[in-house]
């Protein structure tokens, strides 16, 4: 057996270059690789611009101009530029202030009011930041942030003539101590001191 020979039994090798190309396992090419999901662009609404809308939409909302109506915008975020003057109820993710809101305002995620922002009227949100110089009047609503915000805000029943306390707490243990809140927005009733002891 020579080593630079070839035997006569011994197949004979082609180059690669002069080989066919060899025939797929399946019938299907493999599949591309997915390409990456890009974020829908904001919508922007200059300063010059005057809208009486309701908005509902899947991308964020820049608002520099002056709207009249709502805005439903579920899991995205609407800014309040510096020269945004807005009078509308507003639903979505994230709400930044950084104009004149006017309206109530349910996010999911948090709410900005920045320095240079202004909000009238309730806040219904599991996260909030107002910035030192910031203007808010209204009532903050604390949430948890799993609750699902889709359904419009409802103002809480109370009831006056039955205090609010938990089914499993046995009715003596109501009289010395002040019920237990219902619901966050219910107030709680706090028992009198005497002033004589």
């Amino acid at each position: 057996m020579a080593i630079w020979k070839r035997e006569e039994n011994e197949p004979a090798v082609e180059p690669a270059a002069n080989r066919p190309p060899a025939a797929p396992s399946s019938s299907l090419p493999p599949p591309a690789p997915a390409p990456p999901v890009a974020k829908p662009p904001s919508s922007y609404f200059g300063a010059q611009l005057q809208v009486k809308a309701d908005i509902a939409g899947d991308q964020d909302v820049v608002l520099d101009g002056v709207l009249q109506g709502s805005v439903r915008l579920g899991q995205h975020v609407l800014t309040v530029g510096p020269q945004g003057q807005v009078r509308a109820n507003i639903v979505a993710k994230q709400v930044i202030v950084m104009g004149s809101l006017e309206g109530d305002v349910t996010a999911s995620e948090r709410v900005e009011i920045r320095r240079t922002g202004a909000v009238t009227g309730n806040i219904r949100v599991p996260r909030i930041q107002i910035e030192d110089g910031a203007f808010l009047k209204g009532r903050i609503e604390a949430q948890p942030p799993t609750e699902n915000l889709s359904r419009p805000t409802a103002p809480a029943a109370t009831s006056a003539a039955s205090p609010a306390t938990p089914a499993s707490a046995p009715a003596s243990a109501s009289s010395n101590r002040p019920a237990t809140p219902a619901s966050p927005t219910q107030p709680v009733q706090a028992p009198l001191l005497d002033s004589k002891s």
